[in-house]
């Protein structure tokens, strides 16, 4: 399995350009309103991809939201 550590190396600095991608501009200024940076979108596609991932192997069912196993934070 790829996971989020091997989609890094997909998405990162020796991987094929995604920043000069089809949507890269619209997320770069989305990712940047919100006070994000280039690496915050590849940190993003990472979590996604492992989620994805664990999914499409069977290794964790489709309903499966990881927040459920986040405890509340109170500020």
């Amino acid at each position: 399995m790829i996971g989020h550590e091997g989609t890094h190396m997909i998405v990162g600095p020796k991987a094929p350009d995604w920043e000069n991608g089809k949507n890269a501009d619209q997320a770069r200024q989305l990712m940047s309103a919100h006070g994000g940076s280039d690496y915050d979108i590849e940190e993003a596609l990472c979590l996604l991809m492992q989620a994805k991932l664990s999914t499409l192997l069977g290794a964790t069912a489709k309903d499966y939201l990881t927040s459920r196993d986040f405890i509340a934070a109170t500020p």
